[in-house]
């Protein structure tokens, strides 16, 4: 998959997550961390399985700071 205005993603990490709002943003630092070392394009889908913490809007702000993050919201 491509987006307009970047290069080809490489790899896509999907992570499934459901009320994980206390360690998302450790958990995506070091996920970003360790994506950065293989010095490739990459992206990490959120995948949210219906959250009632602030997972979702902590995943929306993670997404609207890094254009490398793509947020998947499931009911």
């Amino acid at each position: 998959m491509a987006f307009p205005n970047s290069t080809p993603v490489v790899f896509s990490l999907i992570v499934p997550v459901r009320n994980e709002g206390e360690g998302l943003e450790s958990l995506h630092q070091e996920l970003t961390d360790q994506a950065r070392k293989l010095a490739e394009s990459y992206e990490i889908i959120y995948v949210d399985d219906g959250s009632s913490d602030q997972t979702v809007s902590l995943l929306e702000r993670l997404a609207g700071a890094d254009e490398d993050v793509v947020v998947v919201e499931l009911s």
